[in-house]
């Protein structure tokens, strides 16, 4: 009994592993089969409102001028040198798309085409860290179903063909929330505890150079992995020395490394006023204390000025949201989460699906309240699944970080567009609660009420039918297209046209004369 199991659990384990790969492979083929005919519609102008000859869409229309700059990055790696490129004042994710374009764009050009070397790679991290995620919380089943939806996630899909911070930024969040979950599911090695800090350090300061606005939601999240796991420790009476050391040494990096990287402000020039009057002394606690009022009151001060700079930035826009209420103090704020938090979790609401945006119309806003919908079910999925696993703490730290991105971003981010592609890591998080409470709630429901015994029925019909169908449309339609159209045009071809250039009566000869060409390296280059 025990041998026929684990024979099971073994063939079992390798269909999923079998199943990842080829997910993995058609995810490779969907994404640059996309890409192309994104720059397809885009070069030949099918789509002119949508998508330029670059195959840029109006809905990531910061890759425009992102376009420009990689050309002149791109020039500056070929002609003057990597110091130029080092000392270009520009965004640090646009020196990255520039590394790429100089690999692809003498075979594309300056197209999106060229770009898809940055934009694959993120896209697959981001697949396997779902997949890994999931695998950590529930098994590798449902983290198939979770990297199969993000993979087919419509508007995720078309971000991530542009020239844009999402794909990078997503793939930095993810793997920093991967490494803290680990630190509650492993019993790390010295050597794996401390491989895992390094790359917990390297993504948050590839995403402090990317989204140096995230930084203080960053904090947080780098903030609550290793409290949880120290509090995880505590509860259970069991230390993890490795985990303990590693998780806050890459704490203390990750919190460190950006401020000496950040460069001094520029000495202030010497006051002649008299000096202010000395403040009566305090003890150390009153201080401490009146230091962190001071602080908390700059950091809120700061979140009204970014929720400000939006409000002023997008002062048109269709999709913007409570743009009258601004932020100047705490209760200010307090007063706020509860629409913030509705505003992060469920927007765009219902209704703004069914009206024409400005810029990318009706299609967009359909789109957007479609995913939404799906995104609903999504969420009572993960609603199940966090019962069941109610007892883990890596299970909070997980749905603390989906709190802490929707919320800050629900409070700063007026603009439901912009609050849509930011918030895409923490939906993510969402997916992978709802994909394990499906595999491990509702999946078993609905085999034991014998629904997917019928759907399965259903799909044998479907598939009888359809075979039906294509031996039709193969035996009867396309003879028909044969002999009325191809079979026409041949003959008339061979009667009166002479494309090919192979008929001896015309030429006395089959070889073909050619023009010599310049021998140039652009010419070189263009050969087609």
């Amino acid at each position: 009994m025990i041998n026929e199991l684990s024979n099971t659990q073994a063939r079992f384990s390798k269909e999923i592993s079998k199943n990842t790969k080829w997910a993995f492979l058609l995810s490779i083929v969907l994404h640059l089969t996309l890409t192309l005919t994104i720059f397809t519609i885009g070069h030949f102008e099918l789509m002119p409102g949508q998508f330029d000859q670059q195959g840029v869409g109006t809905f990531a229309s910061d890759s425009v001028s992102h376009m420009r700059e990689t050309r002149l990055l791109v020039g500056d790696l070929t002609a003057e040198g990597i110091s130029t490129w080092i000392q270009r004042s520009t965004d640090s994710h646009v020196k990255i798309y520039s590394l790429s374009f100089v690999l692809l764009e003498p075979l594309f050009g300056f197209t999106i085409l060229s770009a898809e070397l940055v934009n694959l790679s993120c896209y697959l991290i981001t697949l396997f860290l779902i997949y890994a995620l999931s695998k950590e919380f529930f098994n590798p089943k449902s983290g198939l179903l979770a990297a199969i939806i993000v993979a087919l996630w419509p508007s995720f899909l078309l971000h991530t063909t542009q020239l844009l911070k999402t794909p990078l930024s997503v793939a930095g969040i993810l793997t920093v929330v991967l490494v803290n979950v680990r630190w509650f599911t492993r019993d790390h090695t010295p050597k794996n505890g401390f491989l895992h800090a390094g790359l917990g350090t390297i993504a948050a300061i590839a995403l402090w150079f990317i989204r140096s606005d995230w930084w203080p939601l960053m904090i947080i999240l780098l903030v609550l992995g290793p409290l949880g796991a120290a509090i995880k420790m505590i509860v259970e009476r069991r230390l993890k020395i490795w985990n303990l050391t590693a998780s806050m040494l890459m704490l203390v990096l990750a919190l460190s490394i950006p401020h000496f990287l950040t460069p001094p402000p520029p000495p202030a020039p010497p006051s002649t006023a008299p000096p202010p009057p000395k403040e009566p002394e305090m003890n150390f606690f009153m201080e401490i204390w009146t230091t962190a009022l001071d602080k908390g009151n700059s950091a809120i001060l700061k979140i009204g000025k970014l929720r400000t700079s939006f409000i002023t930035s997008y002062p048109e826009a269709g999709s913007n949201i409570d743009t009258h209420y601004r932020i100047s103090d705490f209760n200010g704020l307090v007063q706020y989460l509860p629409r913030a938090t509705v505003i992060g979790l469920f927007a765009p609401f219902p209704n703004m699906w069914f009206e024409s945006g400005e810029k990318l119309g009706l299609s967009a806003r359909t789109l957007s309240g479609l995913e939404t919908i799906l995104m609903y079910a999504v969420q009572l999925m993960a609603v199940l699944s966090l019962w069941r696993i109610r007892q883990r703490f890596d299970a909070w730290y997980l749905v603390s970080a989906i709190f802490a991105g929707v919320v800050v971003l629900g409070i700063i981010v007026v603009n439901i567009g912009i609050l849509y592609r930011f918030r895409y890591a923490f939906w993510m998080l969402l997916i992978i609660l709802g994909a394990g409470g499906f595999q491990e709630v509702a999946w078993p429901y609905l085999k034991s009420r014998k629904i997917v015994f019928w759907s399965k029925s259903a799909w044998k019909t479907w598939k009888h039918i359809g075979q039906l169908i294509g031996d039709f449309l193969a035996r009867v339609v396309l003879s028909l297209f044969y002999f009325t159209v191809i079979v026409p045009f041949g003959v008339g071809m061979r009667l009166f046209g002479d494309p090919l250039g192979i008929k001896r009566k015309k030429h006395p000869s089959l070889w073909i004369e050619r023009t010599p060409q310049d021998v140039s390296l652009e010419n070189s280059r263009r050969q087609f």
